[in-house]
C-alpha cells in the first residue's frame, strides 16, 4: 500500500515550528507524529559541527554527550555520511547488529538510550550544510523493518523543504544581527563549552590580531597565557553549561591587558533547550568602563567608595587585591560589599559582574551624570 501525502496542516505545522523558535523543540514531535514514530531527533550541522537539535524528551539527558563525545564515534552517522542523501536507512544497513553490540558507543549510549535499529536519513540543506533526521522504537516492543521506510520516506520532502526555510530565515536573522554587534566598540565573541566560535564581531577579531589576551586559532577562542587559559575555558564551560560564569583580567603580548566578562547566552540559537553557548565580552583594560563611578553612583544609589569598589571588581581585581590598593582592612571591603549587593540586588560577586556587563556601552566621557 502506497502511503498517503502528508496532510496540509501536518505540512503546515512543520513550516510553522520550524522558522518559530519557541516551537522548535516540537520539531521533531511533528514528524514523529506523521510518520508514527515515538522517538525521533533532528540535527542540523555546518562544516561537521552540529549546530542545533529538536529531540524528544526521552532523548534529551543524551543529546549534549552525543554532541560532545558520541557523534565523533557513531558507525550509524558514519555509515550515513556516506551514503547518497536522502536515502532512509535501517541500522543493520550500517553495521552488522552483532558487531554494534561490540561497540564502546551501544554499550554506553545507544543501549542506555534505548536505540538498536534506527531508521534515519539525511537531507542536504545547503552546500557543507545537512539535517540528519533519525529515529526509533523501544527495544521492548519491536524493531523497525523494510515495511516502515515508504512512510518516512513520503514526509522528508517536506522536512526538508521547512528545514530549508529554517536555515533561510536564521541566516538572515544572523546577518542582521552580526551587523548590530560589528558596531559595537567593545569585543563580542559567541561559541560552545569548548570555546569554538560561532560569531566575533569586528572589535574581537582586531583584539585577537594584536594579541590583546585572546586568539581565534582554528576559530576556537583561547587565552595566551596556559594559566590564564584554564581559568578562562573554566568559564566559559560553566556559562555554556547553565553556571552563571564570571571575568577574568587576560594578558596581551604587546598590549595591556584585556578584561573578559563571560555570561550565559540564551539559547534560541539551538531552540530552549538546545546545546548551551556563551558569551565573551572584551574589552582592553586601560580603556575604561564605558560608564563611570558616577553613574554607578546614580545608577543603584551606592557611595563614591562603593562605586569604586564595584568598578575594581568589574575591571579584573579581586577582592583581595582592592584593600591593598586602596589602604583599607578585608573587613571594610565586606561591609562595602554587603551594601554593594544590597542595593543592586547581585547575590555574589559574579551577579555583579553581570549587572554592570549588562550596562550600556556609553562613551560620552565628559557626562558624568545620568539625564
Amino acid at each position: 500500500m502506497t502511503p498517503s501525502r502528508p496532510s496540509p496542516d501536518t505540512i503546515a505545522d512543520l513550516y510553522e515550528a520550524a522558522v518559530d523558535n519557541d516551537r522548535w523543540p516540537d520539531f521533531c514531535k511533528l514528524i514523529g507524529k506523521a510518520a508514527g514514530i515515538e522517538d525521533i531527533a533532528v540535527w542540523l550541522t555546518e562544516d561537521g559541527r552540529i549546530t542545533e537539535f529538536s529531540i524528544v524528551d526521552t532523548w534529551r539527558e543524551w543529546q549534549q554527550p552525543y554532541a560532545e563525545y558520541f557523534s565523533k564515534i557513531d558507525p550509524w552517522a558514519a555509515s550515513i555520511k556516506r551514503a547518497p542523501p536522502g536515502r532512509v536507512m535501517l541500522g543493520y544497513e550500517h553495521m552488522r547488529e552483532d558487531d554494534l553490540l561490540k561497540t564502546e558507543f551501544y554499550s554506553d549510549f545507544a543501549r542506555p538510550g534505548g536505540m538498536f535499529r534506527p531508521m534515519g536519513m539525511r537531507l542536504q540543506l545547503a552546500p557543507g550544510t545537512f539535517a540528519t533526521v533519525g529515529s526509533d522504537l523501544p527495544a521492548a516492543r519491536r524493531h523497525f523493518e523494510e515495511s516502515d521506510k515508504p512512510r518516512f520516506q513520503k514526509l522528508m520532502p517536506y522536512v526538508r523543504n521547512a528545514l530549508k526555510l529554517r536555515l533561510r530565515v536564521n541566516r538572515q536573522a544572523a546577518r542582521i544581527e552580526a551587523a548590530a554587534l560589528d558596531v559595537l566598540a567593545f569585543g563580542v565573541i559567541l561559541c560552545d563549552a569548548v570555546g569554538r566560535v560561532s560569531f566575533a564581531n569586528a572589535a574581537a577579531e582586531a583584539l585577537a590580531r594584536r594579541g590583546a589576551g585572546i586568539t581565534l586559532g582554528g576559530r576556537t577562542v583561547r587565552a595566551l597565557l596556559p594559566s590564564e587559559a584554564r581559568s578562562l575555558s573554566a568559564l566559559v564551560k560553566d556559562a555554556a553549561s547553565g553556571g552563571p560564569g564570571g571575568v577574568v583580567r587576560l594578558s596581551g603580548s604587546a598590549t595591556g591587558p584585556l578584561v573578559a566578562l563571560v555570561t550565559p547566552l540564551a539559547r534560541r540559537l539551538d531552540g530552549d533547550r538546545g546545546i548551551g553557548h556563551a558569551m565573551l565580552s572584551l574589552r582592553p583594560a586601560w580603556d575604561g568602563p564605558s560608564f563611570s563611578t558616577a553613574m554607578i553612583e546614580r545608577l543603584f544609589g551606592l557611595s563614591p567608595a562603593q562605586a569604586e569598589i564595584a568598578l575594581a571588581l568589574f575591571n579584573g581585581r579581586s577582592p583581595e587585591e582592592i584593600p591593598l590598593e586602596r589602604g583599607v582592612k578585608i573587613s571594610t571591603l565586606r561591609t562595602h560589599l554587603a551594601e554593594i549587593f544590597l542595593r543592586t540586588g547581585a547575590e555574589t560577586q559574579r551577579d555583579l559582574m553581570r549587572l554592570l556587563g549588562a550596562l550600556p556601552p556609553l562613551r560620552n566621557r565628559d557626562a558624568d551624570t545620568l539625564p
